[in-house]
C-alpha cells in the first residue's frame, strides 16, 4: 500500500478549474489528481477513487475488482464558460500545470474510445492547448506544404503611423533651371543657344520640362510691354523649340520686370499677358498667355497643375500677385511657384509673401495624403528680409514639425553666382541658386524616387560656367523676337 501510495502521488499531474464566483465574479481554482486508471499497481479502491478520472468495479464473472477509466466523464459548473472546453459540454478549459513524469509502464489492454495524448518525455513543459483565435505569433517551423497565398501577420491594434513603403529606385522627374537673362540684345541671342542646345536625347535624364526663375530683363532698363513680348517670342520661336514645346515652359516674375518697373501695374499686367495663366479679360489684362507658357503638353503632367487664382470675377482689371502662383504633384515630388521676388521691401510682403507660405502649406497637406516624398519651390529670391519673416521662417518650422522626412528643395535665381546649400537646421532642406543666365549654362536637376538616398537630388551644370562669357555662334544670331 506504501508503494501504491508512493508511486501514485508519483504518476500525479494536476488540474486547474477556474469556477467562477458569482458573488465576487472572482476566479477559483481547485485541484485534483489526475493518472493513468489501468496502471496494475493500483490495488485499491481508495487509489483508485483518488482520481477524478477513474473508477472502482466490483468483482463478477470470476474477475477481481479493478481500477478502471469512468466512461463518461464531465466536469460541471455552476455557470456557462466563457471559453472553449477540452472536456464535457459545458466544461471550464482544462488546463494541465505540468506534465507527468512520464507514461505509463505500459499500454492497455485495448483501445480506449477517446483518442489518448501523446506525452513526450523529453518535452519541458506541457503542449498548450488550441487557441480559439489564430496566435498572433508565426509558428517556430514551416508547415510540411506551402499555403496558395502568402502569410498575413495583422497587428492586434492600429499603428500610429503608416507602414513605410517598398523602396523605390531611379529617377522620379528631371528639369531644367534657369534665371536672370536676357538682360541685352547679345544675351537674347545667347539665350537663342541655350535653348537649342537643351537637346533631351544628349542628357542621362530627359527633363520633363523648363523653368525660368525670373528677372526677363535688367532691372534699370525702362519697362514696356515689348521687353515682356520679346522674351515670350523667344521661348516659342520655332527654331528655339526644336526639343520642347512652348507649354512645358514656366516662369516666375522677377523684381526687374515687376517692383522695378516706375509703375507695378503695367509691370504685372504686362508679365500676366505674355508669360501668366490668369482669366480676366477686362481692362489691360487679356487672360492666359497666347503662347501657352505652364500649362504641359503631357496629360499626366497637365492632371494636377493648377494656378493660386484662375478667377475672372471682380471689377477689378488687375490680377492679385498671387496669380503668379502654380502647384502641380508628379511621381510623388509637388512642385510649387510662388511669387517670392528680389530687391527691396515691396511694402505687402505681410499679404503676398505670407499667401505664398499659405500656398505652399496647403498644397503640402493636400498631397501628403498621396504619397508626397519630395517638395520643390520656385521663387525668384533666396528666404531672406521680409521673405525669412513671413516665408522662411514658419516654413522652416512647418518642415521640422510636421514633414521631417521629406526632401526640399528650394530653388531661385537673383544672385547670380551658383550655390547649393543644405540648412543648418534642417537636413533636409536644400537651397539652390542658379547663375546668372550670361554667365553658365541652365542646370539640369534631377529628382530620384527615394529621397533618403544620398544622391536624392543630382544637379547637373552641364557645359559650367563660361569662360569669358556667353558667345553665341554664327548660327544663333537670329533674331527670334520682334
Amino acid at each position: 500500500m506504501r508503494y501504491a501510495k508512493h508511486l501514485v502521488g508519483a504518476m500525479m499531474g494536476y488540474l486547474s478549474l477556474p469556477v467562477t464566483d458569482a458573488k465576487s465574479s472572482n476566479s477559483l481554482h481547485l485541484s485534483t489528481s489526475v493518472f493513468d486508471c489501468t496502471d496494475p499497481s493500483i490495488v485499491t479502491e481508495t487509489a483508485c477513487v483518488s482520481s477524478v478520472n477513474c473508477e472502482w468495479t466490483a468483482s463478477s464473472d470470476g474477475q477481481k475488482p479493478r481500477c478502471i477509466r469512468r466512461s463518461n466523464l464531465e466536469v460541471s459548473t455552476n455557470s456557462p464558460s466563457n471559453q472553449p472546453t477540452r472536456m464535457g459540454k459545458t466544461a471550464k478549459t482544462i488546463r494541465t500545470r505540468r506534465p507527468t513524469p512520464a507514461p505509463s509502464r505500459r499500454p492497455s489492454a485495448g483501445p480506449t474510445n477517446t483518442p489518448t495524448r501523446d506525452f513526450v518525455s523529453s518535452t519541458k513543459a506541457p503542449t498548450e492547448p488550441p487557441t480559439a483565435h489564430p496566435s498572433r505569433q508565426p509558428s517556430t517551423r514551416s508547415s510540411d506544404s506551402p499555403t496558395g497565398e502568402p502569410t498575413k501577420i495583422i497587428t492586434g491594434h492600429p499603428t500610429n503611423s503608416p507602414t513605410s513603403l517598398p523602396s523605390e529606385s531611379g529617377v522620379a522627374i528631371s528639369f531644367i533651371l534657369m534665371g536672370d537673362i536676357p538682360y541685352t540684345e547679345n544675351e537674347r541671342y545667347c539665350l537663342n543657344k541655350q535653348l537649342r542646345e537643351l537637346d533631351p536625347s544628349s542628357m542621362e535624364h530627359p527633363y520633363k520640362f523648363i523653368i525660368h526663375v525670373g528677372d526677363i530683363k535688367s532691372g534699370p532698363v525702362t519697362c514696356v510691354s515689348t521687353s515682356y513680348s520679346d522674351v515670350a517670342q523667344i521661348f516659342s520661336h520655332s527654331s528655339n523649340t526644336l526639343h520642347y514645346d512652348p507649354q512645358d515652359v514656366f516662369f516666375i516674375v522677377g523684381d526687374n520686370e515687376w517692383t522695378d518697373c516706375a509703375s507695378r501695374t503695367n509691370g504685372f499686367m504686362w508679365w500676366m499677358n505674355n508669360f501668366g495663366n490668369g482669366r480676366k479679360t477686362n481692362g489691360g489684362n487679356t487672360g492666359p498667355n497666347p503662347y501657352g507658357f505652364g500649362t504641359f503638353s503631357d496629360s499626366n503632367m497637365k492632371a494636377t497643375l493648377e494656378y493660386d487664382w484662375q478667377d475672372n470675377s471682380g471689377s477689378s482689371s488687375v490680377y492679385p500677385t498671387s496669380a503668379t502662383n502654380f502647384a502641380f504633384f508628379y511621381n510623388k515630388v509637388l512642385f510649387v511657384g510662388i511669387n517670392q521676388v528680389g530687391g527691396g521691401t515691396v511694402g505687402d510682403e505681410s499679404t503676398r509673401v505670407n499667401n505664398n507660405f499659405e500656398w505652399t502649406k496647403n498644397n503640402m497637406a493636400k498631397y501628403a495624403a498621396q504619397g508626397m516624398r519630395t517638395l520643390v519651390v520656385f521663387a525668384h529670391a533666396p528666404m531672406t528680409g521680409a521673405r525669412l519673416t513671413y516665408f522662411g521662417s514658419p516654413f522652416k518650422l512647418l518642415l521640422l514639425n510636421e514633414y521631417p522626412d521629406i526632401l526640399v528643395l528650394y530653388a531661385h535665381g537673383d544672385g547670380h553666382t551658383y550655390s547649393f546649400r543644405r540648412d543648418i537646421n534642417n537636413p533636409n532642406l536644400y537651397d539652390l541658386q542658379c547663375d546668372f543666365g550670361s554667365a553658365a549654362d541652365p542646370l539640369l536637376i534631377t529628382v530620384l524616387r527615394e529621397p533618403n538616398s544620398d544622391d536624392a537630388l543630382k544637379i547637373d551644370r552641364r557645359a559650367g560656367r563660361y569662360s569669358g562669357g556667353c558667345n553665341p555662334g554664327s548660327s544663333d544670331m537670329e533674331k527670334t523676337w520682334g
